[in-house]
């Protein structure tokens, strides 16, 4: 990541963990406890996953400077 990044380091792979490690682990436990909703909240954590790249791309890279283009698509740079 950048040294002038949105989010702290420390702070942007702590969430990283938590979103790729503790998701599937609430999934399971919860799963546990309601087993009717089990597909529900096993999806939920895979889209917990698999949002975790994109939204640490996306807070990891550098602020935008002034006089740069506001949109939604300059956040991410494989869709230009």
């Amino acid at each position: 990541m950048h040294d002038d990044s949105i989010l702290p380091i420390e702070f942007a792979v702590s969430l990283g963990l938590l979103c790729n490690i503790g998701a599937p682990l609430l999934a399971f436990w919860m799963a546990g406890k309601l087993p009717r909703l089990r597909l529900w909240i096993h999806s939920a954590a895979f889209l917990a996953i698999l949002a975790s790249p994109l939204t640490a791309m996306m807070l990891g890279l550098p602020d935008l400077l002034p006089e740069e283009d506001d949109n939604p698509s300059a956040r991410l740079p494989f869709c230009r």
